[in-house]
């Protein structure tokens, strides 16, 4: 696909931006704006694994790397994965996102059971319904950081003219908005994760699955993007699962499971609950 088409960069937020009236035009004093409502998970599962299990097989050695898990996930709910290298954080986002296979067991989303899709069908599943962020951001370099995020909105089908302001909407919800005509090398690493994060709510999805979405930050910068996810969950109701090794995601998530060797070993209560 060759470049889209470059729009006028966005301007970036407060930037141009007319000042308040400091009335209401009446000779009376505008009332103060209150913030949001924190929103709170419900009791609707996104998610529903049970009994999940899979298995690899390298010549005659096979391997459990997961070993009968069940959860849910809440709609509204942020919830982190967490343990030791190699304890099975990756293979159970990959299995309960639809990116892999289970051995046994089942996922479903908004109850569709994910094994009875076809592959055509789950591709499509997770292009509308599902939000991917990446450890290694996965931007693309020749697009713009507006072209990366109007992508997925592209794949399914809509126009240019009918993406644009729906990415740069996605942007301003991160405030990366500001660099929208630069591309992925003209930006920091929080920057470029930002960006993937517009990226992966552009669609409105049900639910977005970060797989080590601070690892390639630095410690204050990983803070900033935890803190950003803990935002848009609260004020957007948006659902995340998050697999990290980062400990200051207990406090941001409504729940934290522990696992090791394949299991979950002990569920927590985060900050948020």
């Amino acid at each position: 696909m060759g470049l889209l088409r470059r729009s006028p960069q966005a301007p970036a937020p407060g930037r141009d931006a007319p000042a308040p009236a400091p009335g209401n035009g009446h000779g009376q004093s505008a009332k103060p704006v209150r913030a949001p409502k924190p929103r709170k998970p419900t009791e609707e599962q996104v998610v529903q694994a049970q009994d999940v299990r899979k298995r690899y097989r390298t010549g005659e050695v096979e391997v459990e790397a997961l070993r009968g898990v069940t959860f849910g996930v809440r709609r509204g709910e942020l919830l982190a994965i967490m343990g030791p290298s190699g304890c099975g954080k990756t293979t159970l986002l990959n299995c309960i996102s639809g990116l892999d296979d289970v051995s046994t067991g089942s996922v479903r989303i908004e109850g569709r059971d994910l094994a009875q899709l076809s592959d055509d069908d789950r591709t499509r599943f997770r292009a509308e319904r599902l939000g991917f962020v990446f450890q290694s951001f996965n931007l693309l370099p020749v697009l713009s950081a507006l072209e990366n995020v109007m992508l997925p909105l592209l794949v399914l089908g809509n126009t240019e003219n009918e993406a644009r302001p729906v990415a740069l909407a996605s942007m301003d919800a991160v405030g990366i908005a500001h660099r929208a005509q630069h591309k992925p090398k003209e930006l920091s690493g929080g920057e470029q994760q930002r960006c993937a994060i517009a990226r992966s709510l552009v669609n409105d999805p049900a639910i977005i699955f970060a797989d080590e979405p601070t690892g390639n930050l630095d410690t204050g910068t990983g803070g900033q993007i935890l803190h950003l996810l803990q935002q848009l969950n609260k004020e957007r109701g948006v659902t995340f699962v998050v697999v990290t090794h980062d400990a200051k995601v207990t406090d941001v998530a409504h729940r934290v499971l522990r696992m090791d060797s394949g299991l979950i070993v002990k569920v927590e209560e985060g900050g948020a609950a």
